[in-house]
């Protein structure tokens, strides 16, 4: 039916009469278009992208569902107080899972600026007032990915060149033929007798997931942009990726992130195999997975952990994601050049984002040790900082200029 409620949860629409759940059900498609087209700046007339409407959507829905608990209707006025409340009720583990168990102190912040989006859309509806949150919920050590360092940068690198290496179809036993064929008809998704020679030698040369790893390092790339990366962004002769500012994820302005000479050479290595793809015929992205689909966080994760276990790489009491090489990136790169660098490499908008992403890596921390038994040499400058406790980024700072 054209007028069928979509939005309205079942348990909620049971407890409406029929215009009562239409009314809520256009409620929430007008904050949805709102997320879609303006939510993110409304002059400058940019919205989220389909996968942040949907999960903004649902966080705000699980606002609505605990205020209707609390009050025992069923309304779509909602007040200040009620947001009062309920960032209270999440501070105090009150709001919890669906498994019984606590929100961890991201996602209660997660949860939190929902409300705040959607106080914003009543502004804009209603000429309401924003609300402002009086809880700051932060993300804890625990739950941050940890940074690769920079000999396991390196390891991942040289990972991916021996990634999806069968070796040659010709100098491998039957037992090692007949195991890597069904591998490769797995991967290509074609019966196994069908696997030829040709197909060793392809997915033992492909520059595919080099490339895709070594512009990952260089760039601290998320795995958003590696789903949207297109092959017109690739611009060899400037040694830049041009991401026009609809695609930049969570910046809605252009962006000329710089590659390395590696990223350059393994790019215009991958460029001539890729056209020869069936798969890319019709597709303009840079990276397309075994199924012909744009690369998303899941396969890319499962990637990096098969690259990690090929490296060897100690994960002992470390949590690495996809995320760890975006931190890595910003680390190393305020590290060796500065802060304001690293911002600019993974186009933050303030240097407070840029610093949730940078550690005081291991190699800064031995050099200060060495620097400490050898401290008359020391510069002043970091015997200052070291004494007085100076920040880290000013630590930075001083060795940087060191």
């Amino acid at each position: 039916m054209a007028d069928e409620v979509e939005f309205v949860p079942e348990s909620v629409r049971d407890e409406l009469s029929y215009r009562q759940a239409r009314n809520l059900e256009i409620h929430y498609q007008q904050y949805r278009e709102w997320l879609r087209t303006t939510g993110k700046n409304r002059k400058r007339e940019v919205g989220f992208s389909s996968s942040s409407v949907d999960t903004k959507f649902h966080r705000t829905i699980r606002f609505h569902r605990w205020v209707w608990n609390q009050i025992g209707e069923i309304t779509a006025t909602f007040k200040h107080s009620y947001a009062d409340q309920y960032e209270k009720a999440l501070d105090e583990d009150k709001v919890r899972r669906d498994d019984g168990e606590p929100y961890s102190e991201g996602s209660k912040r997660k949860l939190q600026q929902a409300v705040v989006d959607y106080f914003r859309f009543g502004g804009h509806q209603l000429n309401g007032e924003p609300w402002s949150p009086n809880i700051e919920f932060s993300q804890t050590e625990h739950e941050q990915a940890d940074y690769f360092t920079l000999a396991e940068r390196e390891q991942l690198y040289e990972a991916s060149l021996t990634y999806d290496d069968l070796g040659k179809y010709n100098d491998l036993s039957p037992d090692d033929r007949e195991k890597r064929k069904q591998y490769l008809a797995q991967k290509l998704q074609k019966p196994k007798s069908q696997v030829t020679p040709d197909d060793f030698e392809t997915s033992r040369t492909s520059w595919k997931i080099p490339s895709l790893v070594s512009v990952a390092l260089d760039i601290g790339a998320r795995p958003i942009l590696i789903k949207r990366c297109q092959l017109s962004w690739y611009k060899p002769k400037k040694g830049v990726l041009q991401i026009p500012k609809e695609d930049s994820p969570k910046n809605d302005a252009y962006w000329e992130p710089s590659l390395s000479s590696r990223s350059i050479d393994v790019l215009n290595r991958w460029e001539p195999q890729r056209a020869a793809t069936t798969k890319y015929s019709s597709s303009g992205h840079l990276w397309l997975n075994r199924e012909g689909n744009p690369y998303r966080s899941g396969p890319l994760n499962h990637l990096l952990d098969k690259l990690i276990e090929e490296a060897e790489i100690d994960q002992s009491n470390r949590k690495l994601t996809w995320t760890s090489i975006r931190r890595s990136t910003g680390t190393y790169l305020a590290y060796f050049r500065s802060l304001a660098y690293a911002k600019q490499q993974l186009r933050h908008k303030s240097r407070q984002s840029t610093l949730r992403y940078v550690e005081l890596p291991v190699e800064a921390r031995k050099n200060a040790l060495d620097q400490l038994a050898g401290y008359a040499i020391a510069s002043p400058d970091l015997r200052e900082a070291t004494q007085t406790g100076q920040s880290s980024t000013r630590v930075l700072e001083v060795l940087n200029h060191d």
